[in-house]
């Protein structure tokens, strides 16, 4: 069972549809769900390939990414653990193939405090190193949210690296909507802050190493974009 489906879907190379919706799911609580729509010689059919249960994330977010082999990552901006500030998550596909009746492998990525981290994260992307990119609409260093970065580890866990805390003034507050990731450029908007209207901002920020140019290869793993500086710029 799902309520009101949300947002943007993805589509795989079977043309086999991707999404969220915020309520809904297996069990009283009804905390959201991720499905997917596949269609054979009778129609349109959909299958529940998560149902959150509060410790892994309450409303799933409307966005949700794949990435070449078929992962989907997405967000709640609720639910956790320990800190009840959303989570990111991660959906690997069957290992026998069969994404309608085989199980989904469900990885809980990262846990947000609502602290220098971040709260209640949104929209995702992904860059070409394989890291997932996002904002987190509270948090962070003044409390006006964040944009982030998690890169897997070959210990196992993955790590979060704070790229940007908005300071509430003229680079925004409370980002929202999509992201783009765009080489080393990062693209996205705030609902407020910017100029005296407190309209909101579009912003990018862009990596910077201090010589003008990035390095040849970057590993994701080794952390170097986490010692990288970030600058930002708003329209």
């Amino acid at each position: 069972m799902q309520l009101f489906p949300d947002g943007n879907l993805v589509v795989d190379q079977n043309d086999n549809l991707f999404g969220t919706a915020p309520y809904g799911g297996y069990g009283a609580a009804e905390n959201g769900l991720v499905f997917m729509m596949s269609k054979d010689g009778k129609g349109w059919h959909e299958t529940i390939l998560h149902s959150f249960n509060d410790n892994d994330g309450i409303n799933p977010d409307n966005t949700l990414v794949m990435d070449a082999a078929g992962n989907l990552y997405g967000t709640t901006t609720g639910g956790g653990v320990s800190y009840q500030q959303g989570v990111v998550f991660k959906l690997s596909p069957p290992a026998g193939g069969d994404k309608v009746r085989g199980r989904w492998k469900f990885s809980l990525l990262y846990q947000f405090t609502g602290g220098a981290d971040g709260g209640g994260p949104t929209n995702l992307a992904l860059d070409a190193a394989g890291n997932v990119i996002g904002v987190a609409a509270s948090g962070g260093a003044s409390g006006n949210g964040v944009v982030y970065q998690l890169s897997p580890t070959l210990s196992g866990p993955w790590t979060q690296t704070v790229l940007w805390n908005f300071a509430g003034g003229t680079d925004g507050s409370g980002p929202v909507g999509s992201i783009v990731v765009n080489g080393s450029n990062i693209f996205g908007a705030t609902g407020e802050g910017g100029d005296s209207n407190n309209d909101g901002t579009v912003f990018g920020i862009s990596r910077w190493y201090g010589r003008g140019r990035l390095p040849p290869a970057l590993n994701p793993r080794s952390g170097p974009l986490a010692r990288s500086r970030w600058q930002s710029r708003n329209k």
